[in-house]
């Protein structure tokens, strides 16, 4: 049993102290995400998962509640949801799917083996079916979310990225979060996607001018 807590350490550790080192390397990361996050959006923009023009409601719009009488946020407070999106659930998750369940590249000579790149394919599928169990047990909330085929689809692009991230970049988590916490941040923070997996309509702050010029703010919401 020690082992095994050990062992599971040592993938822990492994997968956090890992980054890419070289501009080389960082700029194929970024490539990834890049493409992953423009599939993904294309994706949901085409299947009609997400309206680009009538879903955009980014957080510096947005009040502090969900009714009228919250503050409007800052932009030093606005700012702090998406970054959080990159802890959790994307650096979280990915030390879970990816660093301890496929494991590090010096588990086996410095390299990815046939059965890591085996195990990557087989939790990414079920990484993506945990979100509609998700829905049906623990979050109850979001399942109409979960179990749609549309964000399915998406979860697929999304984390396969995320593991192609981790791959590449021999096995850091660092480099999984970014691409995995990129596009939750940008659907979830930004066109609706977390008033969607909660069930509450997001309220939006616009400000118009008034016959004097002064600016005057009035509330629209979205389902």
């Amino acid at each position: 049993m020690s082992s095994f807590f050990s062992a599971l350490g040592n993938r822990i550790v492994l997968c956090l102290t890992t980054i890419p080192t070289t501009f080389l390397g960082w700029l194929i990361i970024i490539a990834i995400t890049v493409a992953t996050a423009a599939t993904a959006a294309a994706f949901a923009s085409v299947s009609g998962f997400v309206n680009p023009k009538e879903d955009y409601h980014p957080p510096w719009q947005q009040r502090d509640d969900q009714e009228n009488s919250g503050p409007r946020r800052f932009r030093c407070h606005w700012s702090i949801k998406p970054l959080s999106a990159f802890i959790f659930p994307a650096l979280a998750e990915e030390v879970f799917w990816r660093g301890i369940l496929i494991g590090h590249p010096s588990d086996d000579y410095g390299t990815f083996s046939s059965l890591q790149f085996i195990l990557a394919g087989v939790f990414l599928v079920l990484h993506v079916l945990v979100h509609p169990v998700a829905g049906y047990t623990c979050w109850p909330r979001g399942r109409k979310t979960f179990v749609d085929w549309r964000f399915m689809v998406g979860a697929i692009f999304v984390l396969g990225g995320a593991t192609v991230s981790y791959l590449l970049s021999s096995g850091s988590a660092y480099a999984a979060a970014l691409t995995h916490g990129l596009c939750v941040a940008l659907w979830r923070d930004f066109f609706d996607g977390e008033a969607k997996l909660i069930g509450t309509r997001t309220p939006v702050a616009t400000i118009s001018e008034n016959y004097t010029g002064e600016n005057i703010i009035s509330e629209e919401y979205s389902l």
